[in-house]
């Protein structure tokens, strides 16, 4: 509570403290992360600059203002405006009034509009209704930005948003080493390379505040599309403002109240009888699906504080086509196994099982108690070769919900703070019957993120401006089986299994022509902290930006795959090297694994600094030159189990101290030189130049020529080191092949079962 108290603390300090206290140790994403900005020159009817005028952006929709005053260059800059309708009004005595309306800013938009001012009398004003030209004149980034109404109005599967990054161009899904599809992440969590770039190389913001799953950097869940005003996708060469991950960023803002009450009502619904069937598909998914939801907003009080608020709920049942898979038939129970080692049953080759088989028959009273104690949880098949049609139904509830409040404090501070929640309910369908409920969509899902936003904005003076963001994301994701489901321990086999809590019991078997290995449970949490300071300072023809990031991601999974044993039945001991029921009704497996858990709890501290400076030499050249500090630091595993291999030491011929017949050139926490606790060394001179220009060839603002380079770095995925509680001498992997038996597989193991394994390890483990 005191680590947080200070954190929110620091938000309503005064910017001068904030730029101290926060410079060595953040990043941010500021005003041209979560809204727009508003750029140009006000000249007079001859062409000279006029300083001192008065320039004032007022939204039409809040009735909020924001004024400074152009420089002695007759420079202006409004940085940080939320994104909305617009007007623009420029004064100076002795001239006329300028105001220009139908101005509609657009996240991470930077318009530049150039003013001209007429001699005239008090009074006098030149209204303009024209839209302001989105061609960006000053940053040298490529974007796309996704409209309101194409995230309302496009269709789209789910309503899930994210799939409008695809229309970014260059854009594409991919799950090669991103660790989407294994349910460690929420299920509309998405891996997009844009423009070349990795899978989980996309950074994903929500009005500013870090929205990537810190186990595989992936994004998280979105809200729906009623409650996103835009987003826009940016690639390319960024200025020194951003970080974090090298690909594009996706920058999202959600909606806002205004000074009138709006509200909607939507329902979706998908039903299977007015889809067509697949060819050659027999019967179709059963498909029903009912999204249904509402948003409201409007004023609490008018010109000062305004509400948002919407829910949506979708309900899901699909009772998908058959799935094919091979039990035993009543005649193999039976120990009769001469169908199923025909050569109707194996590919035109029949096969003769060998002892103790005699003529493909066997007595049943050879059976391994094990495997007769698993036949009364597998359906009987009726067909020769025990062959089975199933169906694994996937049903699943969802509830969203998005909250956020406005507040002008004064006319140079505003406040607003966001808040939402995705509750993702998929029951385990495991009953204590059928183990193949067990498989597939069988796996319960039990996930909940939240995400919230706090930001404070402050016109310190006309020409600088103060940006703040305090954010956090906290998901939970638990894979659960039905409480029921055995053990190889609760079948009478003699091992040890490591997961026992509720919903983690399972046994998992490799069987050739078998059914499908029963779905992995596990838990896997995260909690990512970010706070970041910016800003944007105008000074003569120099728009210089500066600030920082902390991001404090926390990593709590618990993966079980291997904890409760694994068997191996691929027919190599009596089935001919087809029929694994042959070995597993024997008892007589290829082979017994067992290991340890996935057990990680691990932190990381991601820290950033950067200057950048948009210097417009000309009405038609602007210059982008930035420099970034993003020092690496190392994840920590709070339960130590890390280590390191130093390239010194092997050539040296060093070995550790604490494990004293570990391989040479390893390092763990304690031998001497070794980081703490983390898993290698940090680096702290990681520094990331970004340079280029904007040339607009004829100066009217509706087109440009754009040249730039930049280093990028990447923090790391935390999953990566999620290999270490497995290894030695942390944990391990122990392989029996051909084992005495299904009853006890570790019979001819030295030592007997060696489970549990003693934490912390001996020094002296091999």
């Amino acid at each position: 509570m005191k680590f947080l108290r200070t954190l929110i603390g620091c938000v309503g300090l005064v910017a001068p403290v904030m730029a101290l206290c926060l410079l060595p140790a953040s990043l941010a994403w500021g005003q041209a992360v979560s809204g727009s900005q508003i750029s140009g020159i006000v000249k007079d009817a001859s062409g000279g600059v006029l300083p001192g005028v008065t320039v004032t952006a007022t939204n039409t929709d809040t009735g909020i203002e924001r004024t400074v005053y152009t420089t002695g260059e007759g420079a202006f800059n409004l940085p940080s405006l939320p994104v909305g309708p617009y007007k623009l009004t420029a004064s100076l005595t002795g001239f006329t009034t300028y105001v220009q309306s139908g101005i509609v800013l657009q996240v991470g938009s930077n318009p530049t509009i150039n003013v001209t001012l007429s001699v005239g009398g008090v009074g006098e004003e030149v209204n303009v209704v024209a839209a302001a030209t989105m061609v960006d004149t000053r940053g040298t980034s490529v974007g796309q930005l996704i409209e309101e109404k194409q995230i309302v109005n496009l269709p789209l599967n789910g309503r899930q948003p994210t799939q409008l990054i695809l229309l970014s161009g260059a854009a594409v899904v991919t799950t090669a080493g991103a660790l989407v599809g294994d349910r460690r992440q929420y299920p509309s969590s998405v891996s997009i390379s844009v423009a070349g770039g990795t899978g989980n190389g996309t950074a994903y913001l929500v009005d500013g505040g870090y929205n990537n799953d810190p186990l595989a950097n992936v994004s998280q869940p979105f809200p729906f599309p009623d409650a996103l005003q835009e987003f826009k996708v940016e690639n390319g060469v960024r200025p020194a403002r951003y970080g974090i991950l090298p690909g594009a960023t996706v920058n999202a803002v959600t909606k806002s109240g205004a000074n009138n009450y709006r509200g909607a009502l939507f329902e979706f619904y998908r039903d299977h009888r007015f889809n067509a069937i697949k060819p050659f598909t027999t019967s179709d998914d059963g498909l029903n699906r009912n999204q249904w939801g509402g948003t409201v907003g409007g004023p609490i009080a008018r010109n000062k504080a305004f509400f948002f608020g919407g829910v949506q709920f979708t309900r899901l049942r699909v009772n998908p086509t058959d799935t094919t898979s091979f039990v035993p038939s009543a005649k193999m129970r039976a120990g009769d196994f001469t169908d199923v080692a025909s050569a109707a049953c194996n590919a035109g080759n029949a096969l003769t099982l060998p002892a103790p088989f005699v003529n493909n028959r066997v007595d049943p009273a050879l059976f391994n108690p094990v495997a007769v104690n698993l036949m009364k949880y597998l359906p009987v098949s009726d067909d020769p070769c025990g062959r089975i049609a199933f169906k694994v139904p996937d049903n699943s509830n969802e509830q969203l919900g998005v909250g956020r409040v406005d507040w002008q404090m004064t006319t140079s501070r505003k406040l607003f703070v966001r808040y939402f929640i995705a509750n993702y309910d998929r029951a385990p369908l495991y009953d204590g019957t059928n183990v193949l409920m067990s498989t597939g969509n069988g796996l319960g899902l039990d996930n909940r993120v939240q995400t919230g936003v706090m930001a404070h904005d402050w016109a310190v003076r006309s020409n600088l401006f103060s940006s703040t963001r305090l954010s956090f994301a906290k998901s939970r994701i638990l894979r659960l089986q039905g409480d029921s489901l055995f053990t190889w321990k609760d079948l009478g086999s003699k091992m040890t299994p490591m997961a026992t809590d509720p919903g983690m019991e399972f046994g998992v078997a490799t069987i050739t022509n078998g059914y499908p290995q029963t779905a992995f449970p596990g838990r896997f949490n995260s909690m990512t902290w970010q706070l970041s300071q910016d800003f944007d300072w105008t000074k003569g023809a120099h728009q210089l930006a500066f600030g920082g990031m902390w991001i404090r991601p926390k990593l709590d999974a618990y993966g079980p795959f291997q904890a409760n044993g694994w068997f191996t039945f691929n027919g190599s001991r009596v089935g001919g090297g087809r029929v694994g029921y042959a070995d597993l009704l024997l008892g007589l497996p290829s082979q017994f694994r067992e290991g340890g858990i996935q057990d990680i709890q691990q932190h990381m501290n991601y820290l950033a600094a950067y200057v950048q400076d948009t210097w417009r030499i000309s009405d038609r050249l602007t210059l982008n030159a930035g420099l970034r500090w993003e020092p690496y630091h190392s994840a920590v595993d709070e339960a130590g189990y890390a280590s390191h291999f130093e390239m010194d030491n092997f050539f040296a011929n060093i070995r550790s101290t604490v494990y004293t017949k570990a391989p040479v050139g390893l390092m763990y926490p304690g031998d001497n030189g070794y980081p703490g606790t983390s898993y290698n060394r940090s680096n702290k001179n990681q520094f990331a130049p970004r340079l280029g220009m904007v040339w607009d060839p004829t100066g009217d603002g509706k087109q440009t020529i754009r040249a730039a380079g930049g280093i990028f770095y990447e923090m790391p995925k935390m999953w990566q080191y999620g290999r270490a509680p497995l290894n030695p001498p942390f944990g391990n992997t122990l392989v029996v092949n051909n084992p005495a038996s299904f009853t006890d597989p570790w019979a001819t193991y030295a030592g007997g079962d060696p489970f549990p394994i003693q934490k912390p390890v001996s020094s002296t483990v091999t």
